[in-house]
């Protein structure tokens, strides 16, 4: 891959590369590139879930979540150190655990073996102490 892709944030191996392939397949409309950021951007109210972006994204980073799920992290670092373009990006978990230890629903749960935190979307009753808990605002709760 040419480095000129891989510069700043986009080294990031959990940065959208912005190529565009996941816009290209979806039969939607849903996706669209941001001129600004260069990334991929997704209309909810167009994406009807057939989770062919999810499949032609060649960084695997895009994930189906149900659509009432209203709080999302904006990145989840599968692994802490070490990252490349890490220094550069101000959105990943810093996996402090707040949000896990503040949900009372066990709708985050901490998954060991990636050390990251997941949500469980079917336990999630939106209170928002998850979001309040989080000191570095990883965490935000999407507009419905």
């Amino acid at each position: 891959m040419p480095e000129e892709l891989l510069d700043g944030y986009k080294k990031c191996p959990y940065g959208c590369l912005g190529l565009g392939d996941c816009m290209a397949v979806c039969p939607n409309d849903a996706i669209s590139i941001d001129e600004e950021m260069n990334v991929a951007v997704i209309d909810p109210d167009k994406c009807i879930g057939c989770g062919l972006c999810v499949k032609e994204c060649p960084r695997g980073i895009i994930q189906l979540v149900p659509a009432n799920a209203n709080i999302v992290y904006l990145c989840s670092y599968e692994s802490f150190k070490n990252i490349p373009g890490r220094e550069k990006c101000d959105k990943g978990c810093l996996h402090c655990k707040k949000c896990f230890r503040a949900c009372e629903n066990g709708a985050i749960i901490w998954n060991e073996e990636k050390a990251i935190p997941e949500f469980d979307f079917t336990r999630c009753t939106l209170c928002g102490k998850c979001i309040e808990a989080c000191p570095h605002d990883r965490l935000i709760e999407l507009s419905n």
